[in-house]
């Protein structure tokens, strides 16, 4: 949503309303339920930005498991996305096997929007 020239989300601005100021740089709005388009008050919950990265620390694993082999490797914290591999070698498997199978890559393995193409 745009307010004057700055486009602010709508979680940042039902909380301001709520708070009657503006948001800080270091203040997170978190969802309590984790619906991201739930954006109701009694929903929301503000935090610090250590707090709020605490939180998404335990909510995603740093660990993630090779969609070809299984083996584990790093997430950095991130979401772990179902066709994540743990390496190149892994991940050109991977998207050979879908391109011989007619499949569509899908995720870090799409290099355009076209296809199966090379990879990013």
């Amino acid at each position: 949503m745009w307010v004057g020239r700055r486009v602010v989300s709508i979680h940042r601005l039902v909380m301001s309303i709520l708070l009657g100021r503006p948001l800080g740089r270091n203040e997170h709005v978190h969802h309590i339920d984790g619906n991201k388009c739930n954006n109701h008050p009694a929903n929301l919950q503000l935090l610090s930005a250590y707090a709020h990265n605490v939180m998404s620390a335990q909510r995603y694993p740093l660990v993630g498991f090779c969609a070809l082999c299984g083996r584990p490797y790093l997430t950095g914290g991130n979401p772990p996305h179902p066709e994540r591999c743990c390496g190149r070698s892994c991940a050109c498997k991977l998207r050979w096997r879908k391109t011989r199978l007619g499949q569509r890559c899908i995720g870090p393995l799409r290099a355009s929007g076209v296809g199966g193409g090379a990879a990013a």
